[in-house]
């Protein structure tokens, strides 16, 4: 009998100690202090407003899919705030959602169409 009410009541506080713990939601306020971190940041001061960009709807970060053609027709995505801008001989290293790799990407500019194209390389550092 003593073996069952000790089984009965470790179920019991077993029950209440899970009932009690629920869904882990992060604070609002832990949010906003990493907002605010990233507004105060020496690096990212200057950006934060793009950082912190947020979707209306969701109120995600403004990270997006944006896909590029590389000089071989070649598509990529990055999921990033936007493609960068880069002039000639200009370079970005990016992480490519399509190859799952870090790539680097260069700007080029083609005279014949008055144009900037990107020549794409993986990075040599990627783990394989």
């Amino acid at each position: 009998m003593d073996k069952k009410r000790y089984t009965t009541i470790h179920i019991v506080i077993a029950s209440l100690f899970l009932w009690g713990i629920g869904c882990y939601n992060v604070p609002r306020d832990a949010i906003e202090q990493q907002e605010e971190f990233i507004r105060n940041h020496p690096v990212w001061k200057d950006q934060a407003s793009e950082i912190l960009q947020k979707y209306p709807d969701t109120g995600l970060l403004g990270l997006s899919y944006h896909t590029l053609l590389d000089t071989r027709s070649k598509s990529h995505e990055y999921k990033i705030a936007q493609i960068p801008h880069l002039t000639h001989n200009e370079t970005a290293i990016i992480y490519c959602a399509t190859h799952f790799v870090w790539e680097i990407i260069t700007g080029k500019y083609n005279g014949k169409y008055d144009r900037i194209e990107y020549l794409i390389v993986e990075h040599p550092k990627n783990n394989k």
